[in-house]
């Protein structure tokens, strides 16, 4: 074999590796900031304990700790945390609408004619009838 044959076969299994083929659950890909926040509190304040259940005596089911907080109060706290800071900031942004898309010019005059015409037909059809006041 010639050395050319070699690097084509190695940069072949090269490409195979990095394919990766989709399990049951789907792609395999990156958590979103939300995802990971629930995931880290989840991991942290819930324990899995058995049911109890005669009829179904393997079954589990999770249970939260005493001193759980809500997931906003967790992600104030992961804010101070330098592992994992940047994915409670990035939570916090995303729920105040930093990935919301902008309203185009076109879609911001319509909204407006549309907000028009429901304050003129919200009026009373009398009110431009009644008769003016003596001066």
């Amino acid at each position: 074999m010639t050395d050319e044959n070699k690097t084509e076969k190695t940069d072949k299994k090269e490409e195979a590796s990095k394919n990766y083929e989709p399990g049951p659950r789907g792609e395999l890909g990156v958590a979103t900031a939300a995802k990971k926040i629930k995931q880290l509190w989840h991991e942290r304040h819930f324990r899995l304990v058995d049911a109890n259940d005669r009829h179904n005596p393997r079954k589990k089911l999770w249970v939260a700790g005493r001193d759980t907080p809500s997931l906003k109060a967790f992600a104030r706290l992961l804010l101070k945390d330098e592992t994992h800071g940047q994915v409670a900031k990035d939570w916090f942004d995303h729920k105040a609408g930093s990935l919301n898309e902008k309203r185009s010019e076109k879609n911001v005059a319509r909204i407006a004619l549309e907000k028009q015409a429901t304050k003129a037909a919200k009026r009373k059809k009398s009110q431009g009838k009644q008769p003016k006041a003596a001066a």
